[in-house]
């Protein structure tokens, strides 16, 4: 059976009322049991369900800086704020922050998939140095490999390179 939206709402303020969904039903002669625990159910749901705001702004990035990251992050592991007040202050989601922080964005480095899944509250720990001292190294051979491809180029266009027409030697004369 279909009820207006009418016939909901005054079901649902007796509900609040008396708090009890048969002495509704025996009351109103309406709705079924089921009826009244969905009504209620939806309800609830509307309330509790927080409009998702995609808009960017100055204030607060939809793509946040590093810095901003970081700062979060910190008042979350390293000072033990609870992750849910920072998310509501912030604006971010708790599940922004959790990958931040499983993404190791403290030293500096975003991976793509990281290996640790939970990691524990506490300061943040930077990069080692050997990781440093690798990537320098990387860079490095990536910069030599670069040259060497660009003598390897050069190199190929010279030999591909056909004699062009010598004006001073003739062909010889028949």
């Amino acid at each position: 059976m279909s009820y207006t939206e009418q016939e909901k709402e005054r079901a649902l303020k007796l509900y609040d009322e008396i708090g009890s969904i048969g002495k509704v039903i025996n009351k109103l002669g309406y709705p079924s049991r089921q009826n009244m625990c969905t009504w209620i159910r939806n309800r609830n749901i509307a309330q509790t369900r927080k409009q998702v705001d995609c808009s960017d702004f100055p204030d607060h990035r939809r793509h946040p800086s590093l810095e901003t990251k970081l700062n979060i992050l910190h008042r979350c592991f390293e000072c033990g704020e609870d992750i849910l007040s920072v998310s509501e202050d912030t604006g971010y989601s708790r599940t922004s922050i959790y990958l931040w922080r499983r993404k190791d964005l403290a030293g500096g480095s975003i991976e793509l998939m990281s290996k640790k899944k939970h990691l524990p509250r506490g300061p943040l720990e930077p990069e080692t140095i050997e990781s440093d001292t690798t990537q320098v190294e990387l860079m490095d051979k990536i910069k030599k490999l670069e040259l060497e491809n660009d003598i390897l180029k050069e190199t190929i266009k010279v030999l591909k390179k056909e004699e062009g027409i010598d004006c001073d030697r003739r062909c010889p004369e028949k």
